[in-house]
């Protein structure tokens, strides 16, 4: 796997309404048609979002690490 991601950088946040990434621009548009992604990235990690959930939710159920920052990320995610 690379390091050089090709999405926009993170942390993204909700904020007043709109996704924004670490830079404060959105990597989403939306228009009369619907809302879009502005790059394939952006878009393969958005549709990735739910697996990627699940994937470490079951990890948290086979660590020994500390997993008080995991689940502050699960919950986050979940929208709480």
């Amino acid at each position: 796997m690379s390091d050089d991601a090709k999405h926009s950088p993170g942390p993204w946040r909700w904020h007043d309404g709109d996704l924004v990434d670490a830079k404060g621009a959105s990597p989403m548009r939306a228009d009369d048609r619907g809302v879009y992604a502005l790059n394939e990235a952006d878009a393969r990690l958005i549709a990735a979002a739910p697996e990627l959930l699940d994937a470490v939710k079951r990890l948290l159920e086979h660590t020994d690490l500390p997993p008080a920052d995991i689940e502050a990320l699960v919950r986050r995610v979940e929208g709480g």
